[in-house]
């Protein structure tokens, strides 16, 4: 499914003004650079928040998928693609390639992902907004966590497909996959995850056995939660995920057959911590002194010229 909304994967409507700042930044134009990272930076840590988990991992990944961006800039041909397509044909592969961290060294899978919740007792927790505030913050932790259980491509053919609403033919070509396969494995994934979450979680049916609200007191008195040191809480955001998007959704998909879309979808999206000062610092040193010698954006022209 894809969506109009200007802020999306989607590459239509602004694949000209990125040229032009692009144009901009190779012939040594640093603020460009600066507003080309502030323009994506927000899309390629929320894409990478939902790959890693937690957010301490989505900001390095994002540094480092910047990284990969900002060096090979005069390699762009936008005869080839859209910015878009590229920068997150980038994001894409260097998610799904890189070492794992974090949620992903704990080896989670569909068939033992709730096995120690059998033994957390369920009890009414207290009225609190502390603990409203724990329950908000464990439940994303623990619908976002389900994705490490499935593989990486299928994450982030998910993420993507799910979570985003990217068509097959976009998602296709920023994995450099057939739309055959993409539509295949979104829709093998997407079973995997109705089936675990059907029987586990009361949000997508309400007679799953897990309600978190209940789990949260037991969570606490064992020490896997503390209302202290919330995940997701300390990160700012103005937007859910449904409100970026835009666009309509089925309802009948939504309520009979995806019901977790709307779950993903109530999602903060959440903003990026600052990679412009970030990029200040590293320019500091000579690590992106390449960029903008005025040879590039001569290179950068006159190959494309020759496509």
């Amino acid at each position: 499914m894809s969506t109009q909304n200007e802020n999306t994967v989607s590459p239509e409507k602004t694949g000209s003004s990125d040229a032009r700042i692009i144009a901009r930044i190779l012939s040594g134009d640093k603020q460009a650079l600066e507003q080309l990272i502030r323009k994506y930076q927000d899309w390629i840590y929320n894409l990478a928040i939902r790959m890693v988990i937690k957010p301490e991992d989505a900001e390095d990944v994002t540094q480092e998928i910047l990284v990969k961006v900002i060096t090979n800039l005069n390699k762009f041909d936008p005869s080839r693609a859209s910015f878009k397509t590229w920068l997150y044909r980038i994001s894409a592969n260097h998610m799904i390639n890189m070492k794992k961290r974090g949620f992903e060294n704990s080896k989670y899978g569909f068939e033992n992902y709730y096995e120690r919740m059998d033994f957390i007792e369920d009890k009414v927790p207290e009225d609190s907004k502390e603990i409203r505030d724990l329950v908000e913050d464990t439940l994303i932790n623990c619908v976002l966590a389900t994705l490490v259980c499935l593989s990486r491509e299928a994450r982030m053919i998910i993420i993507l497909g799910v979570i985003f609403r990217v068509d097959s033919a976009i998602g296709a070509e920023v994995l450099g996959i057939s739309r055959e396969n993409f539509r295949k494995i979104l829709s093998r994934s997407r079973t995997k995850l109705k089936r675990f979450m059907s029987t586990t979680c009361t949000l997508v049916n309400k007679k799953a056995k897990c309600k978190c609200h209940m789990k949260m007191t037991s969570l606490i008195e064992h020490g896997y939660k503390n209302p202290g040191k919330l995940m997701y809480k300390k990160l700012h955001h103005d937007k859910k995920i449904r409100e970026v998007l835009g666009g309509s959704v089925s309802r009948f998909l939504t309520k009979y057959f995806y019901p977790f879309d709307a779950i993903f979808h109530s999602h903060p999206f959440w903003k990026a911590p600052d990679m412009v000062a970030w990029l200040q610092n590293a320019m500091q040193g000579n690590e992106f002194e390449h960029i903008f010698d005025p040879q590039n954006v001569m290179n950068h022209f006159r190959t494309n010229s020759n496509n």
